[in-house]
């Protein structure tokens, strides 16, 4: 004779039931596991592309510190001393920017040495405007052009790990504000 207790169900799980619930256990984990996987790949490029914003961000406030200072000729005559004005180089007295490669060097020392101010650039642009703010399309520059140049606009792109980033600004020459407030 079997006696039942008192609260005791009498039914246990049968093998469906209990394969079915491993399934559901197992497809629940595989996709919280994949929701975490996808969760670091998101926080690695979001990684990447804040080293990347950082590096450019600074790379670009060098940049935009010297080429402020672009000089007047002596005379005052409102020339602008640039030496060269092409579209991923630019020299100004002794200072001078160029993308050698993927490398953007600088010197200081009328390009008797040029130092590494980036890598992993994948491109540098350099645009020119004048007074009136017409763009200076032929480059390099003539003489002419160079003189009359009051803007420069730089967009710089840096690449690594699968991503890029891109800045751009347009600056006015500081010895030519009077130009722009005319």
């Amino acid at each position: 004779m079997h006696r039942h207790r008192q609260g005791q169900s009498g039914r246990a799980f049968t093998l469906v039931e209990l394969v079915m619930a491993i399934a559901a256990g197992g497809a629940i984990s595989l996709s919280a596991g994949m929701l975490l996987l996808e969760g670091s790949e998101i926080m690695r490029r979001s990684t990447n592309r804040v080293g990347l914003s950082e590096a450019a961000s600074r790379v670009m406030e060098l940049m935009l510190r010297h080429v402020r200072e672009i000089e007047q000729d002596a005379g005052l005559a409102g020339l602008a001393q640039i030496s060269v004005a092409a579209g991923s180089d630019l020299r100004f007295g002794a200072k001078g920017l160029r993308l050698n490669g993927t490398v953007l060097e600088m010197t200081i020392d009328t390009a008797a040495t040029w130092h590494r101010a980036a890598v992993n650039v994948s491109a540098l642009t350099f645009r020119y405007w004048r007074a009136d703010g017409s763009e200076i399309t032929s480059l390099p520059a003539s003489s002419a052009d160079r003189e009359a140049i009051r803007q420069i606009s730089i967009e710089l792109t840096l690449a690594g790990k699968g991503e890029s980033y891109r800045l751009r600004t347009r600056v006015y020459l500081r010895r030519f504000m009077n130009d722009a407030a005319a």
